[in-house]
């Protein structure tokens, strides 16, 4: 049987990973004043984005070559980001967030 992934071009998280990054985020992007909700269930909307804190490949921001792809798609490597702050994570500012910063984001929300 196993368990079930959410597959798409980029990725591949387990349903557990996905719950357990939800299910701790308070809905809620973990960017520090951040109040942006990740979920709008009115809408029937997701608007919070999984972010890897070790990128995925080697040429996203923070990559470390010696993860497993299990690692990189662990819980303990996502955090839950608003479109915003992923894009001002990773694409305008990366060397500014470090892989430490990102942990202790995630950990102040969860």
């Amino acid at each position: 049987m196993g368990e079930t992934f959410y597959r798409s071009a980029v990725a591949n998280y387990s349903v557990l990973t996905i719950k357990k990054l939800f299910g701790l985020s308070m809905n809620q992007c973990a960017f520090p004043g951040c109040e942006k909700a990740l979920i709008y269930p009115e809408l029937h909307g997701v608007l919070g984005e999984i972010c890897h804190i070790r990128a995925a490949n080697p040429k996203g921001p923070r990559y470390l070559a010696e993860m497993t792809d299990d690692e990189r798609y662990d819980h303990d490597n996502l955090v839950l980001l608003c479109p915003t702050h992923h894009t001002w994570i990773d694409r305008l500012e990366p060397h500014i967030y470090t892989a430490e910063a990102l942990h202790e984001m995630k950990a102040r929300v969860e």
